[in-house]
């Protein structure tokens, strides 16, 4: 072996073909299992409709599931952690725009002790006024600390100015709303989006034998509705708020900047080509944006764009924070990779240094079983299965640089791209 050559590079030719071992529990609740591996451990997905954008109201959905374990009729907070810490068990409820999970780490031979509590916890959580107090005291002094903060108060406002606050991702939290949550609304939440819910259920690791029935005796027999995708409501079709937006913040000394547009989702037929367009834009370390403003200009320490896919409206969103002095020159250098793309075409070897970049990433989120159930859920809130990842995978290694330019004539256009500044 010749330690001063590098290996030669092998082009993945396709994903592996993997899709889980599904089965419905008899009120019709679906189990989505990825058995495999030698270590003795599981973890469990409980996935609810219970976002964001189910939510009429700020606050509620976080709320909702970050005190999903503040108590029980029969078992307080405090109980509820030590019998988990005693079973080595770990729970991570977690909330986000389109659906809501209860992320459950244990040992295999644990799950007969571990899924009792979790659900009791989905079934019969009380929400202790206290725990609610001290939990919104905390988030309060929290916001006021982020609404300090340049790239917090960005990150914040960027979807309003986007979607507007008729969107429901445009919605923002004020001050007075911590002041003002009604027990009775989040309640009447919980109700909802659990007790009245099945969870969509994704198990992986080492499974034990008598999975199904452990989740037959703790869910199968809840009076809920099932479903096999996550349900969204009907969300209004809303106009950006205006193209540039600045807020002045006193005393700063970086910009905050924000800018994007609405994109297409992962069902359109633009959706893999504008992965890898995003990924040469801005999307890893090698991107144009970070080679261009970070490590020839020096203008910021970290630029990036992301496609994000939501629900009821995906974005394409690029972020960096830069000095006030080189503000506008950096608006400048976004600008000018945008009309980059939009008059040359990629060159071949970039090219294929990003699609082998971005097919390495999907070869990462393969390979276990955890990986693999997470992967089937980000697929899954949206309606697709893994064979959507093979699709995916197969158009980006086709995608040419001729059909990178057409789209970035479409996409990347200057005058459709919304602005804020922040600092």
């Amino acid at each position: 072996m010749n330690r001063a050559e590098a290996p030669s590079l092998q082009p993945l030719s396709a994903l592996p073909e993997i899709s889980p071992q599904t089965t419905a529990l008899s009120n019709g609740t679906l189990v989505h299992q990825f058995n495999l591996g030698e270590q003795a451990y599981v973890q469990l997905q409980f996935v609810f409709p219970a976002g964001r954008i189910h939510s009429d109201k700020v606050l509620l959905a976080e709320l909702c599931a970050e005190l999903l374990l503040a108590g029980t009729s029969k078992i307080n907070a405090a109980d509820i952690a030590e019998q988990l810490d005693f079973y080595g068990a770990s729970v991570e409820p977690g909330v986000g725009d389109d659906d809501a999970t209860i992320n459950v780490y244990c040992l295999s031979k644990q799950l007969p002790n571990v899924l009792p509590l979790v659900s009791s916890f989905i079934d019969d959580c009380i929400f202790p006024q206290e725990e609610l107090d001290i939990l919104l005291s905390k988030w309060k002094q929290r916001f006021r600390i982020n609404l300090q903060k340049s790239d917090q108060q960005a990150n914040r406002l960027f979807r309003k100015v986007l979607f507007s606050d008729k969107h429901i991702y445009g919605r923002l939290s004020v001050l007075a709303d911590y002041d003002h949550v009604d027990m009775n609304a989040l309640k009447a939440f919980y109700q909802k989006a659990y007790v009245q819910q099945a969870p969509i259920i994704i198990a992986a690791g080492k499974l034990p034998e008598d999975i199904l029935m452990l989740l037959e005796t703790h869910f199968g027999k809840r009076l809920a509705a099932a479903s096999a995708n996550i349900p969204y409501p009907a969300t209004a079709t809303t106009e950006p708020e205006q193209a540039y937006t600045y807020v002045e913040k006193e005393g700063a000394v970086q910009s905050s900047i924000r800018m994007g547009r609405r994109m297409p989702g992962m069902g359109h037929p633009d959706h893999s080509a504008l992965y890898v367009l995003n990924t040469i834009l801005g999307g890893y370390f090698g991107s144009r944006l970070m080679d261009n403003i970070r490590e020839d200009k020096g203008y910021t320490y970290g630029i990036h764009s992301s496609l994000l896919m939501r629900a009821a409206g995906p974005y394409l969103e690029i972020s960096t924070e830069v000095n006030k002095e080189v503000l506008e020159d950096t608006m400048k250098e976004i600008k000018i990779e945008f009309q980059r793309l939009i008059d040359e075409p990629v060159n071949a070897e970039e090219l294929d240094t990003v699609k082998n970049y971005i097919l390495g990433q999907m070869l990462r989120s393969v390979d276990g079983a955890l990986p693999q159930g997470k992967l089937f859920r980000r697929l899954m809130i949206y309606g697709f299965d893994m064979e959507h990842n093979r699709r995916f995978a197969r158009e980006v290694r086709e995608v040419s640089a001729g059909r990178l330019q057409e789209l970035a004539a479409i996409y990347l256009r200057e005058q459709d791209m919304c602005t804020l500044i922040v600092g």
